[in-house]
């Protein structure tokens, strides 16, 4: 990675600054076409100067995307640090998946769900680990409720975090019909259908 010369403080400061300019329009391109398409061609035009003048900052492209990968990093620390205390946090954060455990619970011996072998009969090494988290957290609640509970958060709650951080492919746009292709997938794998489901809250 190129640095500025530490014996001038004033070129220093242009150096840095000029850096951060260009990581600025970095991040507006990869938010614009994605992160495979990040050009410094196209960052040096944005910026009116030539291509070759980017490589006194950044010896390569791969150098620009670790300066990016670093400087994330560093602002997911910052924000983590001025973050709400845990005490304050977690119980808010698993307030909703025991909702979820709950439903998945009042369903299961409601008799209405139609699970598949993978849930009401686990494999022993996950049926340990299920067992596990129910006694640590002092649940009453059947295994497979937590099983379920678990790949519905797990699947939702990534694709969630993929939209948030601009994961997605940029060509899906409006995103609606996925997340409601994946509900219907999770519903499938607990022997329901989205129709079954709209009859029952009618």
């Amino acid at each position: 990675m190129n640095h500025p010369p530490a014996a001038n403080p004033r070129r220093a400061r242009i150096h840095q600054a000029a850096r951060a300019e260009i990581l600025d329009h970095a991040r507006q391109q990869i938010a614009q076409v994605g992160a495979p398409a990040l050009s410094l061609r196209a960052i040096a035009r944005a910026l009116q100067v030539t291509a070759p003048a980017l490589y006194r900052y950044f010896a390569s492209r791969d150098d620009l995307v670790t300066a990016l990968i670093a400087d994330a990093y560093r602002s997911l620390g910052d924000a983590l640090a001025v973050a709400a205390p845990d005490e304050i946090t977690i119980p808010a954060a698993e307030s909703g998946m025991r909702v979820l455990i709950e439903t998945l619970a009042d369903a299961l011996n409601a008799d209405a769900l139609n699970l598949p072998a993978v849930f009401a009969k686990p494999a022993p090494a996950i049926r340990a680990q299920l067992a596990a988290w129910k006694k640590s957290y002092a649940l009453s609640v059947p295994l497979p409720a937590l099983h379920l509970a678990l790949i519905c958060w797990s699947r939702l709650h990534g694709l969630v975090s993929l939209e948030l951080i601009n994961q997605l492919p940029a060509f899906l746009g409006d995103v609606t019909e996925l997340y409601r292709a994946e509900v219907v997938a999770l519903l499938a794998q607990m022997g329901l259908s989205a129709t079954r489901v709209e009859k029952r809250k009618r």
